[in-house]
């Protein structure tokens, strides 16, 4: 092989990872979200195709990598999404299961959704395309099939709404109430 072609080869294979780098970096399931997000810290109750779902919100700040190039354990490039952390209870094989879960807000479609990663073996996800501060609405899947499949519909139970979420939603959404205490108040 000479030196020429050799550098025509070099240069094509150097094109070429840089078209695929590029096509599959644009394939993200979502995009950073554009909106408010609600404050969803709380117990949320409903249901995963048909079968009793609890939902408790414990954590939500800090973000989330998707995709990307990764490093162990770190995303050195590639989107953030903002995240939450909790705990689920779900049916398997007719035993209700919890375990730990992970999600990242992002605008799926122009729509704020919500991906929620059960941390476990089975790759369980489930993809909430409705989210509001009272309803939480949309698909969930697994790989093994005694765990359900299908729509996921959940709500908040008022009174399990964290007494720090106003001042969450205040600090993330609009005007921050910055009046100091007066000596009388005290």
């Amino acid at each position: 092989m000479t030196l020429e072609r050799l550098g025509r080869v070099g240069r094509g294979a150097v094109l070429g990872a840089a078209l695929a780098l590029m096509l599959g970096g644009c394939v993200h399931e979502m995009g950073t979200p554009q909106g408010l997000i609600p404050d969803l810290r709380g117990t949320w109750t409903g249901t995963w195709a048909g079968t009793p779902l609890t939902l408790v919100v414990i954590e939500q700040d800090g973000t989330l990598p998707d995709g990307g190039v990764e490093l162990g354990p770190w995303s050195l490039a590639g989107p953030v999404f903002p995240a939450l952390r909790g705990v689920l209870t779900f049916q398997s094989a007719g035993a209700p299961v919890s375990v730990n879960v992970q999600g990242r807000f992002g605008d799926l479609y122009g729509q704020l959704a919500l991906i929620l990663d059960l941390l476990t073996t089975n790759t369980q996800r489930i993809v909430l395309s409705e989210v509001t501060p009272e309803l939480l609405r949309g698909i969930g899947t697994s790989r093994v099939r005694w765990e359900p499949q299908g729509p996921v519909e959940l709500r908040i139970r008022p009174a399990t709404r964290s007494s720090a979420g106003s001042t969450t939603s205040a600090l993330a959404g609009s005007r921050l109430n910055t009046s100091r205490a007066t000596p009388a108040s005290r």
